[in-house]
């Protein structure tokens, strides 16, 4: 029986994120199907040479993943990078030539990407930027959130992604329209110009927006009084989507209580 041939990944490209590290980014055909993947990198590559003895592995179990993020890498020196697909066990060759990336220098990279302020529904964010002109920034973000509603039944939602294409002399941008206490990432990088429109790898920041409130709450049900001093009253939850609650007020009036204006 003849062993189906494990095809390697296709369009892989390399980019330095600091002078330590790098993201690795790659494609699979469609109708490849794999198990996972070997990301395996070289310092200092020799040209002609196949030292596998030298070559690192990094193992990635996961059909879905197209990139991988190496940390940890020697300032300014030059790499040769590759990946291979998995499948039962069985790993293919690696994508071939290696690349190679002369010293690692981020170059098309935001940096600085903070917070600058936010509320319960906007988040303003800001970076610098000194690399090759001219070019443009692209922002995008997801978002999504966990909570307990007025049935203390656990909820989730998901924000689905946006993004902004920007020219390239911005340094920030205000996003606004955004939920109250939701978990938001942000994303900012760079784009080349067309005819290019290369993209590059972003810088990501991760923030909560501002609860708001106070939530609706349901007029307390009076259930009975034994005794003219005490009450059974019953409480009905609030929603915490829009941010947590710590605790409840229950206000107790006299029946003649006037209201003076």
């Amino acid at each position: 029986m003849r062993t189906p041939t494990i095809y390697p990944p296709t369009n892989v490209r390399v980019q330095a994120t600091s002078n330590t590290s790098a993201v690795v980014q790659w494609d699979l055909d469609s109708g490849k199907s794999v198990d996972g993947f070997v990301v395996r990198y070289i310092h200092e590559p020799v040209s002609g040479q196949h030292d596998n003895e030298r070559w690192k592995t990094i193992t990635v179990m996961n059909p879905s993943a197209r990139h991988l993020h190496i940390s940890q890498l020697t300032a300014h020196k030059p790499y040769a990078f590759c990946v291979l697909a998995i499948r039962q066990n069985r790993q293919g060759t690696c994508s071939d030539p290696p690349i190679t990336i002369d010293h690692l220098q981020a170059t098309h990279m935001v940096s600085d990407l903070v917070i600058a302020w936010k509320t319960s529904n906007s988040v303003m964010l800001r970076w610098t930027y000194n690399g090759p002109q001219p070019i443009g920034f692209y922002v995008n973000h997801t978002g999504r959130k966990d909570y307990l509603d007025q049935n203390l039944r656990l909820k989730g939602m998901v924000s689905p992604g946006i993004r902004q294409d920007l020219d390239g002399h911005q340094r920030e941008y205000l996003w606004t329209t955004l939920r109250p206490y939701m978990e938001y990432t942000f994303h900012v990088g760079v784009r080349e110009l067309p005819p290019i429109g290369r993209e590059y790898w972003p810088r990501e920041v991760i923030v909560r927006t501002d609860p708001t409130g106070p939530p609706f709450v349901d007029v307390p049900e009076f259930i009975t009084s034994n005794h003219a001093s005490t009450a059974l009253i019953r409480l009905k939850c609030a929603s915490e989507e829009y941010g947590p609650i710590s605790h409840y007020w229950l206000i107790v009036l006299p029946g003649n209580f006037t209201q003076v204006i």
